[in-house]
């Protein structure tokens, strides 16, 4: 185990995280090998402290968490990133990219359009419910994807503030064509064995797909799937072949639409962090903050550490603020004969 760690280091020249994932399996390899029952845990130490090797190679972990949290990321992820109005941006394009004619007034093709719906439901939904991508691959009616009753009415609205039209002009699916009503939500509900932490937070809360979607999901069930030929019954379909979409297949979708309208290859997972970094530096409450993690099936240490990419300079800017208006008593702080506000 160490030679090969020495060696991953040293001849592969990989990254600490890398090491770190390495660590975990080994860790997890010696338990099951040396840990028996670890019934001579008293129930005060740390399970399977007995086990030497266990307790080195927990020892290395923890040096290269250190060094992994001061390390260099081995990609330029601003290169891939973008601020949230932006990916907001993009997926407003991608509705308008589900018209069923043409600019010239010509009828599209009934697949290119079903694809178009799919693009933008699939970026839609990671903007509502920033998951990860298994959760969006393996969508199935009745399984995980469910349409129930509303606690409440909504009213489902545009960035104009008009009700939402569908594809063929009308009022939001479903609700009242004069005023877009709907007493109904779309929910995703996972079970442990439907994501990744699972075995950590078991029954996941429902992830609540915003109403703004609901037209062209509907749309999409009811008519446009079909084109995609798909043979079986998730609701997404790869492009070719009516096979179940795959990883790679979202991973190509999301990040082709934002290319083509940011320049930038936006992926699936980094959207995650995109969301977290921006309600972070927004006036969010540590109680919201909690829930999001709840919600986002990971810890709040994670949401710290590993989805929030803010500078040092942008995460101490509150409190710069909050010491300046403590040293001026609520008013601008004096600065070369001026006051700043």
């Amino acid at each position: 185990a160490f030679d090969h760690l020495q060696w991953l280091a040293n001849e592969r020249k990989c990254s600490a995280n890398y090491e770190l994932f390495t660590l975990r399996a080994l860790v997890a390899a010696a338990k099951f090998c040396h840990g028996g029952d670890d019934a001579e845990n008293d129930g005060f130490a740390k399970p399977y402290a007995d086990v030497p090797l266990v307790g080195q190679l927990r020892k290395i972990s923890k040096e290269t968490m250190k060094r992994a949290d001061r390390a260099t990321p081995t990609s330029d992820a601003r290169k891939k990133w973008l601020a949230w109005d932006q990916f907001v941006a993009v997926v407003d394009r991608l509705r308008e990219e589900c018209a069923p004619r043409l600019a010239s007034g010509a009828k599209r093709p009934a697949r290119a359009v079903a694809w178009a719906y799919q693009r933008y439901l699939i970026l839609g939904m990671l903007s509502c419910v920033p998951d990860r991508g298994r959760t969006f691959r393996e969508l199935q009616i009745g399984r995980t994807l469910f349409k129930e009753d509303a606690e409440r009415v909504v009213e489902v609205l545009g960035e104009d503030g008009e009700t939402v039209a569908n594809a063929d002009g009308g009022a939001a699916a479903g609700g009242d064509p004069h005023g877009g009503l709907i007493d109904y939500r779309w929910v995703i509900r996972q079970g442990p064995d439907d994501y990744k932490t699972g075995h950590v937070y078991g029954v996941r809360p429902p992830m609540v797909i915003h109403p703004k979607f609901y037209p062209a999901l509907e749309a999409f069930i009811e008519t446009h799937r079909a084109a995609l030929n798909p043979k079986h019954d998730y609701l997404f379909t790869s492009r070719f072949g009516g096979e179940p979409l795959t990883d790679a297949g979202l991973h190509r979708i999301v990040t082709t639409a934002t290319f083509r309208h940011t320049g930038k290859r936006t992926n699936p997972h980094l959207i995650r962090d995109m969301i977290i970094t921006h309600l972070r530096g927004t006036d969010a409450s540590e109680r919201e903050l909690e829930a999001l993690a709840i919600y986002m099936g990971h810890s709040m240490a994670m949401q710290k550490g590993t989805y929030d990419r803010r500078t040092k300079e942008q995460k101490v800017a509150p409190a710069i603020d909050l010491l300046e208006r403590a040293w001026s008593g609520g008013g601008g702080v004096k600065r070369g004969g001026a006051t700043a506000k």
